[in-house]
């Protein structure tokens, strides 16, 4: 398990069931708010998404940045997955739609590529030739 796959397990441990012992206050009012429902990693970053937004946790610094639909241009609140493509852009799932964020940008989907099926998104991948594949419940 590499540096950063173990940080972000760590991480995703502490925020879901850590509430209360955490060392950090800020930390701990932050977690105490939300369902953490997928955390990923990048060379800089931990990116959180819970019922309430985005939120990114600066690794050096542990300076965390709330995100939602009052305070960005999120395009919806709830951040049930996140997915790295090969590009580094972040992919932002909800209940029915999707979302790219990249160098700051936020680009929506539409949420009627597929008439007549629920976009329930369950997981999202990204392959080697940075295709997205979507698993739908």
């Amino acid at each position: 398990m590499n540096k950063k796959t173990f940080l972000a397990l760590l991480i995703a441990i502490l925020i879901s069931n850590f509430k209360s012992f955490s060392q950090n206050p800020h930390i701990a009012q932050f977690t105490s708010k939300m369902n953490v429902l997928s955390v990923v990693t990048d060379n800089k970053y931990v990116w959180i998404g819970h019922t309430n937004g985005l939120s990114r946790l600066e690794i050096a610094t542990e300076n965390i940045t709330h995100y939602d639909t009052s305070n960005s241009d999120l395009p919806f609140n709830r951040v049930s997955k996140l997915a790295f493509d090969n590009n580094n852009d972040l992919w932002l799932c909800g209940r029915n739609e999707i979302a790219k964020l990249s160098n700051g940008v936020y680009s929506s989907m539409p949420n009627n590529l597929m008439p007549g099926i629920n976009m329930n998104i369950e997981h999202v991948k990204f392959d080697n030739q940075n295709n997205l594949w979507m698993a739908f419940n």
